[in-house]
């Protein structure tokens, strides 16, 4: 008897022994991974924003990056301006894909078309569809033939000399965030409707014996009982706050003042090699854009989320 409690207390040993060796075979990927891609990554960029160029240390650097900032007509202050007015058409879709989403779960008439309809722009390729928008809209020129909107337009008599130029200086940024916001549908969609399906049918018959509206079932029934996914997304559009945008290098080339942080940074490095700058100007933002989310992120903990 005790020989056999002695052999099943080494076997048990074993067995622990043998998880322990896999679990941390698993974890030690990660880890390496951590060590050399963030933090050897993040360390030598943070050191970096108090260099110059020669490699001495300094603050020179990190104050030109702040004094643009507080330079309206600087390239980094449009940026800037460019990228939080694409985080708030983020922030508006996200809540307009909850409303369409609802409309879907409710199977309104051809839902099914319009479920593939909203979700094929984000099946094609990003650039594919880029370059597509773009000989979409091409102006009239000598060079090129007329985009299929622009002859639309002076078939039913625009003049062609009044016809915009909708990748140019008046209209550029307005179109950017027109495809950003008709091209971010597929995600968030497929998000929601998932949301949506996993919500037990017993609770929304429930609602509709009572004679819930369409517009309070949505409001006071479904939408705390999808709070966790909707807070997720957002707490993950904060995160990123500073890394919204659009197309911008496909379709202009960051002309026009279309630029965004992330092409500023991409034009800095690639024409004159700026590291410095670039790893100054990230550690402003991060200075920043960690408080807010992790902000948003208590924000929205100190909702209680449903259960069923």
């Amino acid at each position: 008897m005790v020989a056999q409690k002695v052999k099943k207390l080494h076997g048990f040993k074993r067995a622990q022994l043998f998880q322990t060796i896999f679990v941390w075979s698993m974890i030690v990927i990660p880890i390496v991974h951590w060590l050399i891609f963030w933090l050897g990554v993040n360390l030598n960029s943070i050191l970096m924003a108090f260099q110059l160029p020669t490699g001495e240390y300094s603050l020179f650097t990190l104050q030109q990056v702040i004094e643009s900032l507080g330079n309206a007509g600087s390239k980094l202050a449009i940026a800037v301006k460019n990228t939080l007015t694409y985080f708030v058409v983020g922030l508006f879709m996200t809540v307009f894909n909850l409303v369409v989403s609802y409309c879907l779960f409710k199977k309104v008439r051809a839902w099914r078309f319009f479920e593939i309809a909203f979700y094929l722009p984000s099946i094609v390729g990003g650039v594919v569809m880029e370059l597509a928008f773009v000989q979409f809209l091409s102006p009239v020129s000598a060079y090129t033939t007329a985009g299929p909107i622009v002859e639309l337009l002076m078939a039913v008599g625009v003049p062609a000399k009044e016809v915009p130029v909708f990748l140019g200086q008046e209209w550029a940024n307005k179109t950017l965030i027109f495809y950003t916001c008709w091209i971010g549908w597929g995600g968030n969609m497929l998000l929601f409707c998932g949301a949506f399906a996993r919500i037990p049918l017993e609770v929304i018959e429930s609602a509709r014996l009572d004679g819930i509206s369409g517009l309070k079932e949505l409001i006071y029934i479904l939408f705390p009982l999808i709070w966790p996914t909707f807070s997720t997304i957002l707490v993950l559009q904060f995160t990123g706050l500073f890394g919204a945008g659009g197309p911008v290098l496909t379709m202009t080339g960051g002309n026009f003042d279309t630029q965004t942080i992330g092409y500023w940074i991409y034009d800095l490095v690639t024409e004159s090699g700026s590291y410095n700058e670039v790893a100054a100007a990230g550690l402003v933002f991060t200075c920043i854009g960690t408080p807010i989310a992790l902000f948003v992120r208590w924000l929205v903990d100190k909702v209680p989320a449903v259960e069923y």
